[in-house]
């Protein structure tokens, strides 16, 4: 299920699908300029345990891609009504999207 939202360090619009994958949930980002701009694949359980936390908690989860190019991280937080996502790569670049809370839960859930 696709979710529209916004890169809070460039206002570009952005698109994020989850999806069910082997070790987890695969997050997608897609955007106007780069269709695939990344994937992550992030732990359910991981993901649950920000679900779980009072608003503002910011956790930094471990994740996988298809051709690393050195670790990779998800930075996840709720704010409000909206969920805030960031990619780390080793080389320091990656990208960013803000999204609806109950947007972001509703395709959590789908991907069980």
């Amino acid at each position: 299920m696709p979710i529209y939202g916004v890169s809070q360090s460039s206002g570009a619009d952005r698109l994020l699908d989850l999806q069910a994958a082997e070790g987890g949930v695969l997050v997608h980002i897609h955007d106007t300029t780069d269709p695939d701009r990344g994937k992550i694949v992030v732990s359910r359980q991981a993901i649950d345990e920000v679900l779980g936390k009072p608003p503002g908690h910011l956790m930094t989860l471990d994740g996988t891609v298809e051709n690393p190019a050195g670790p990779q991280q998800l930075d996840l937080q709720i704010k409000g009504g909206d969920v805030l996502l960031a990619e780390k790569t080793a080389a320091g670049d990656g990208w960013d999207i803000a999204v609806g809370l109950d947007d972001f839960i509703e395709a959590f859930e789908a991907t069980a």
